[in-house]
């Protein structure tokens, strides 16, 4: 990522968690909580892997820290660059 020059961030676990996470119920804990904030954030992916019964929490994790990371990138890299842009539109 560095050598492409991809911005990225490192985060501890209970970070994005917290940060992701928040909108679940509080009666859900654990697995039940990442992929019932995955199902209503992403309702057209199927959190099912092929040949199983049950939702994959770590397809649910990956796609909570995507946009966990969407929501640093938009509030850090992207208000710049969006300026930027805008003002070369202009």
């Amino acid at each position: 990522l560095v050598s492409t020059n991809i911005p990225y961030i490192s985060i501890h676990p209970s970070g994005w968690a917290r940060a992701a996470l928040k909108e679940a119920p509080e009666e859900l804990e654990g697995k039940e909580r990442t992929i019932w904030v995955a199902k209503k954030r992403f309702p057209y992916i199927n959190f099912i892997p092929p040949r199983c019964r049950v939702p994959n929490d770590g397809w649910a994790d990956a796609a909570n820290i995507a946009y966990y990371g969407y929501l640093k990138k938009i509030h850090t890299f992207a208000t710049d660059e969006f300026d930027w842009c805008c003002k070369e539109m202009m």
